[in-house]
């Protein structure tokens, strides 16, 4: 659970830390060991990289699982043309996103404006990656523009998305499990408590860094890391099934050419089973080529993953990103870091479906044994401070 201390192998079995670290830990390795990361999995976990993986796999069948998107610049004239042969209205909502994490540097804004913001430039050396640099080296503020998706599911008055659990323990052969498990964030209540899915749901996983952002679009925005635990409730998977088994009448039926059945939770879960697989798929030689070429060790890696999905209206899962190094626990808002740490800052678990984490306790998806965070767990801080 530190950012040091590979270099004494023989102080620990399982070796939990951020990329970097894990990375220098492969030549001091002995048969046995673990450590928390698998190279090459940025090709899924990478804003950027997630949708060209998705595209190069699957093409214009990816958006079938998740939200219509294209990158910037690169695609910024595809993306136009897309627009004018489905006569997308000037009003329709687009998803601007920064290469920045948590969330942040994401921005709700109607099509007409996401045009004009979409190119943008930018000084902001936290936005800036060699992605977002072009050959004629300007940097642009957005690297990708996703449609923003609605109708949602909304639920008393709240939209939500949901993060589920993926533990990656070998790429060749490739073996991975989702544990059945999880949970659903909700946003600000809207108006109404009324049970309606409406189009005015939440953009999921998502928090406007964009300070020309109207107070109607932070309205769309549902984020783990800005929201108060304690105003926002968060339910397990198996609340939130139990509350749709309920109240079905939340959920529309689907259109008239898919039956007009309405569906259930266990058909999204199945969903996203499925989505997982295929993300998985899709990376898979991108993580295999990279294992060769960092010589990981055979059976001594694993790594988990946050997969995060916002429900439509119609039950359907659209998989909105996979997080690495992903956070298991929430800090009350107003929460500092690192030494200024007080009792007000302390570390929240969320409710998981019994799933959390800690700095200085074990964590699931690893046996930390109490050797492991003996080492710099002053450090743990740093590695907090990186998950998504």
């Amino acid at each position: 659970m530190s950012i040091r201390g590979y270099y004494v192998p023989e102080k620990w079995r399982v070796y939990w830390t951020i990329r970097s670290a894990c990375l220098m830990a492969y030549s001091s390795m002995k048969p046995g060991q673990l450590v928390n990361c698998i190279p090459g999995v940025q090709a899924m976990s990478l804003k950027r990289n997630f949708l060209e993986t998705w595209q190069q796999a699957y093409g214009e069948a990816a958006f079938g699982f998740i939200p219509r998107s294209y990158l910037l610049p690169q695609q910024y004239w595809l993306w136009r043309g897309h627009l004018l042969a489905s006569l997308s209205p000037a009003d329709a909502k687009w998803v601007l996103k920064a290469n920045i994490h948590r969330g942040k540097g994401v921005a709700v804004v109607p099509q007409h404006q996401a045009l004009s913001q979409a190119l943008m430039h930018t000084r902001d050396p936290a936005s800036i990656s060699s992605h977002s640099n072009t050959d004629d080296g300007t940097t642009y503020h957005n690297i990708l523009v996703q449609q923003y998706l609605q109708p949602q599911l909304v639920v008393a008055g709240r939209s939500s998305y949901l993060r589920l659990w993926l533990l990656v323990t070998s790429v060749s052969p490739l073996r991975a499990y989702l544990f059945k498990g999880g949970f659903a964030i909700f946003g600000k209540q809207k108006g109404s408590s009324s049970n309606v899915s409406t189009a005015a749901a939440a953009a999921a996983n998502s928090a406007s860094g964009n300070a020309s952002s109207s107070s109607s679009t932070d309205d769309l925005i549902v984020n783990l890391w800005i929201q108060d635990r304690e105003k926002s409730p968060i339910w397990s998977l198996q609340q939130l099934e139990q509350y749709l088994d309920k109240h079905p009448e939340i959920v529309l039926p689907l259109p008239a050419a898919e039956q007009q059945q309405r569906r259930t939770f266990a058909d999204a879960w199945s969903d996203m089973q499925r989505s997982a697989s295929l993300v998985l798929a899709a990376a898979l030689p991108a993580m295999r080529q990279a294992a060769a070429n960092a010589s990981a060790p055979p059976q001594g890696t694993f790594e988990y993953f946050g997969l995060d999905f916002v429900l439509d209206a119609h039950l359907r899962p659209w998989m909105l990103e996979v997080n690495a190094i992903p956070s298991m626990s929430r800090r009350k808002k107003g929460a500092c870091v690192g030494g200024k740490a007080t009792a007000n800052c302390q570390l929240n678990s969320a409710q998981a479906g019994g799933n959390s984490s800690s700095a200085t306790g074990d964590s699931s998806g690893g046996n930390s044994s109490s050797s492991s965070t003996r080492f710099d767990v002053a450090a743990a801080d740093d590695f907090d401070e990186q998950k998504e």
